[in-house]
């Protein structure tokens, strides 16, 4: 057995019954004893119930002190042992049947577990506590068990071993009659040789035979005697074995004798049930032939280790042949006949509803344990929130109130709304006539409407003029006002909340952001006139100098012609310089020209455009120095169209692929890729090359008006300048990532 170490639950809970409730303990076992009928009862006929509630009040606190000092499963056998060897006061163990022993301690066990309630609603802990109990209950079971095959065993070998003896006075009983024959056979020899004592002998073998009659009588009557008793006790023997079928046929538990050639040589009535066919068909069948393999493969190795005089216990799920899947509690007891294994007894249960309920419980236990923690957390997120808002309320610069029922009793009211009405010391419990008795009907009326349209007022910016500093100087403040009703959890409108803040500061900003806009209009009207005058003073600027410019080319051509013949070396150098300043002077005034006309790109409506339709057309001006590039750039548009100005779109592109094609690497082969994509909902334009790059501390600097980093082609440097106004004055932006030798990335967001 185990040691009773392992039931310190139940010990607790034991010991909690036998100080509170041992007579509930008490009376619920001998209810539970009335409700199974148990027979032992009849020995109690005589009594009073007060006697009897002193009885199971008696056997109650001795099994409690068993159990509580580890004793129990030691006082159980000794029990057992005191009724096997029948010195069992009060008790004959033929008298004794199983059902009683069982019924016994299947009373405590019942007891116990209905009583859990007096103890815990712990889930966990009743969950833990039966599983104690019926540990407890199991193993008495399977010790009471034991006892009671063992009593049958040794009444069955008692009567045998009677017949025994009656079957060897009877041979006793022939033998004496065949010697008395034989002595019979001798006289009768020597009556006929000794005819001559013939009549001397003739009383005396009329006197032997009158004895030997008697002799056969009684020897009849001692043979039908002996039969008389043999039938009788061959008809008990039959009956104890009825019993003991009654008895195993009443368990719900499955109970069978298989012998070592593992055949079944007994089944119980429980059998039938779970298999759906007769014992009769069972018996002497093996056992694979009625589990059924797959089962058979599970157990037989405990098979074998019954077989070898092991006894074992466990718990496991099988499917067994015509009686489905079950979870069962199976015990193993080996049958020994000196020294050698016969067969085995094999006790198994129907623990799966036992396992249902426990995992439901379980399960259940785990819900509640996790609501209840979910709970706790909850109410004490819920108190601190509580404790936030108030301090929040009380301490944050607005009017806060909140008023219940028809008389808008105050509820809440935190100092700043104290401050606006001009009041001192709490309100709570007081009504609002009370503390605003000079209220406006208007403003009662609008929060009685509140209530009853189960809708927000909302009122914005009220003066409250007031001596806010207590100094003698009343200035105004400005409120805004937020009416809300109350609605409880009956879905009934309660009361309501009044919340304000103010809004002073914003109402002075928006007087002052009315002067400054009406002074930023003024500037904007100043600045649009300054620009007109400015994109007038370039456009005619661009458009005057060109004459002169052009007169000026033509001098100077004319100069050099006349020059060519007689001029030296240095007046040609100078030549040069004038010449090439002059083209600068004229690509200067050009981009002058294009800025204006980027200006007014600007104000053209945007329109679906086809990035590949610009890029065709942008390819066509290429320079004819550069056609041999055409071939080295990669398109890849996986967005094809963008909302946009067509001609903003084709300056850029045009910009940025020439670019990509001036400023190429002498070392490596040039390659531009040009794509689109989408980048978070934005179309973006990619401009990527492998050409001579820019210095990471340049980057600031390249979209700067005239700002050049190479110098060995020509530019002004207006490019990138234009690139970037025409993007971010369409809301977008451009991003450029370069490094020395290895290339440059553009990248416009749309």
């Amino acid at each position: 057995m185990s040691s009773t170490n392992q039931f310190s639950g139940l010990k607790e809970y034991a010991a909690f019954l036998l100080k509170h409730h041992l007579s509930d303990a008490a009376h619920e076992n001998y209810t539970i004893a009335k409700e199974v009928k148990f027979s032992l009862l009849n020995l109690m006929a005589h009594m009073q119930p007060v006697e009897i509630q002193t009885y199971f009040e008696r056997i109650i606190e001795e099994f409690i002190l068993q159990l509580l000092d580890d004793s129990i499963l030691k006082v159980t056998e000794e029990t057992f042992d005191k009724l096997r060897s029948d010195q069992l006061a009060g008790f004959s163990k033929k008298d004794v049947k199983g059902s009683d022993i069982i019924s016994a301690y299947s009373a405590r066990k019942l007891m116990l577990i209905r009583l859990l309630p007096l103890y815990t609603q712990d889930m966990k802990l009743v969950i833990s506590l039966i599983q104690e109990i019926e540990l407890l209950h199991k193993e008495i079971q399977e010790k009471a068990l034991d006892v009671y095959v063992e009593i049958q065993k040794e009444f069955s070998d008692s009567i045998q071993q009677k017949l025994q003896d009656q079957q060897t006075a009877l041979e006793d009983a022939n033998e004496k009659l065949q010697a008395t024959n034989e002595e019979l056979q001798v006289s009768n020899e020597e009556l006929h040789h000794a005819q001559h004592e013939h009549k001397k002998l003739n009383r005396s073998l009329q006197s032997k035979s009158t004895m030997l009659e008697s002799a056969i009588e009684a020897l009849r009557n001692l043979n039908n005697e002996l039969e008389s008793r043999v039938s009788e006790r061959t008809e008990k023997l039959s009956e104890s074995e009825k019993q003991m079928r009654l008895v195993t046929d009443a368990l719900p538990v499955l109970i069978t004798y298989v012998d070592k050639d593992e055949k079944y040589r007994f089944n119980n009535k429980t059998y039938e049930t779970w298999f759906g066919k007769p014992r009769s068909e069972v018996y002497g069948k093996y056992l694979w032939e009625v589990m059924g393999k797959e089962a058979y493969e599970y157990v037989k190795f405990n098979v074998k280790r019954a077989l070898a005089g092991e006894k074992i216990n466990l718990e496991t799920e099988l499917v067994y042949k015509g009686a489905g899947r079950k979870f069962t509690s199976i015990n193993y007891i080996p049958h020994v006949v000196e020294g050698e294994v016969e067969g085995y007894y094999c006790l198994i249960s129907d623990i799966s509803e036992q396992k249902n309920i426990q995992s439901a419980l379980e399960h259940a236990n785990s819900e509640i344990t996790s609501l209840l923690a979910r709970e706790r957390v909850a109410l004490a997120e819920a108190e601190a929130q509580r404790k936030r808002l108030y301090n929040i309320f009380m301490k944050a610069p607005s009017i806060l109130c909140i008023m219940q029922g028809p008389r808008f009793t105050f509820e809440l009211a935190n100092p700043f709304f104290l401050d606006a009405v001009q009041i001192e010391g709490p309100i709570e419990g007081k009504n609002l006539h009370d503390v605003l008795p000079n209220l406006g009907k208007e403003v009662v009326a609008a929060l009685k409407k509140v209530i009853t349209n189960r809708r927000t007022f909302i009122g914005t910016e009220f003066p409250i003029t007031s001596d806010w500093n207590k100094n003698g100087i009343p200035y105004t403040r400005y409120i805004n006002l937020i009416c809300e009703p109350l609605v409880e959890a009956n879905d009934q409108v309660e009361g309501i909340i009044v919340f304000g803040y103010e809004v002073s500061d914003h109402v002075k900003a928006k007087e002052e952001l009315k002067k400054l806009n009406n002074q930023l209009l003024l500037k904007n009207e100043e600045l649009e006139k300054t620009n007109k005058d400015l994109d007038n003073f370039i456009y005619t600027a661009s458009h005057d100098l060109k004459s002169p410019i052009v007169n000026l080319e033509g001098l100077i051509s004319l100069m050099q012609k006349n020059l060519d013949r007689t001029a030296g070396s240095n007046e040609k150098k100078v030549m040069a310089m004038i010449d090439k300043s002059v083209l600068k002077l004229k690509q200067t005034i050009s981009d002058l020209a294009e800025i204006i006309k980027v200006q007014k790109n600007l104000e053209d409506d945007p329109e679906v455009v086809s990035f590949l339709e610009v890029l065709d057309n942008v390819m066509q001006d290429i320079p004819k120095n550069l056609e041999d590039e055409e071939s080295l750039i990669h398109v890849d548009f996986k967005v094809p169209y963008v909302n946009y100005t067509k001609n903003n779109l084709r300056s850029i592109l045009h910009n940025l692929l020439t670019n990509a094609i001036k400023y190429k690497s002498p070392e490596r082969r040039p390659e531009v890729h040009i794509k689109t994509y989408l980048e978070d909902g934005k179309i973006v334009l990619s401009v990527e090359d492998n050409g001579l790059g820019i210095s990471k501390k340049h980057l600031p600097k390249m979209f700067t008006m005239f700002k050049r980093l190479h110098t060995h082609v020509e530019g002004t440097g207006i490019g990138l300048y234009l690139i970037k106004r025409i993007v971010e004055n369409n809301k977008g932006k451009i991003l450029l990532e370069s490094d020395v030798e290895k290339g440059s990335t553009f990248k416009i967001y749309f």
